[in-house]
């Protein structure tokens, strides 16, 4: 493996100058345009090669100050523009940014979903699928007594209680599984129908 300084990006640019100050100073004077020659004079080449260091410099000191600008436009960001403050005010309030973001990011990640789906095929039909969905926070400790599974460490915000501390009426009503139930009944009831009336029809 070869060492970092090796592959950095100051070291390959001046493998890549060299490599070229190189052909510039063997192969420059075969160069022509028409019948101009710009670098068949050594002092040319020498020019043309200077210039060519010039123009990296250039444009990594140019890269080098937007990055500096960026991250000080960053760091301006994080701490709310107080960073000509003290250091331990401006400490406080990189803390107090700093929790309020992990307390955002912890409400998103304790966000919750219970999914059912079901599907009703038909034979030569089409197939019909529907979704209910509970959705929930996750607990930082078990509530509740009755329920299985997660049930009580899933929060309903609507509610204020986990599946666990509700009655049995109340998590059906909310239920995941009743929703897709509730949303496949009409379908069903069209089939039995259907089914009926052909029934009816082919016993005349």
């Amino acid at each position: 493996m070869m060492p970092s300084w090796l592959t950095g990006r100051w070291a390959v640019g001046i493998a890549a100058w060299v490599a070229s100050s190189f052909a510039v100073w063997f192969a420059g004077d075969t160069l022509a345009l028409g019948g101009w020659r710009p670098l068949d004079a050594p002092g040319e080449r020498v020019a043309f090669i200077a210039a060519l260091a010039a123009a990296w410099l250039g444009w990594e000191l140019l890269r080098a100050r937007r990055t500096l600008q960026e991250n000080a436009r960053l760091l301006d960001g994080l701490v709310g523009g107080i960073a000509d403050q003290d250091s331990a005010s401006r400490a406080a309030h990189e803390i107090q940014v700093l929790r309020k973001r992990f307390e955002d990011a912890l409400g998103v990640l304790r966000k919750a979903r219970f999914r059912c789906v079901m599907a009703l095929a038909v034979p030569g039909g089409a197939t019909l699928t529907v979704e209910g969905r509970l959705d929930g926070y996750i607990t930082d400790r078990p509530r509740g007594e009755d329920g299985f599974g997660y049930d009580p460490v899933f929060l309903v915000p609507e509610v204020g209680k986990t599946l666990a501390e509700m009655g049995p009426n109340q998590k059906n009503a909310l239920s995941h599984r009743f929703k897709a139930l509730q949303a496949i009944r009409p379908t069903l009831l069209n089939l039995r129908k259907s089914i009926l009336d052909s029934q009816q029809k082919n016993a005349l």
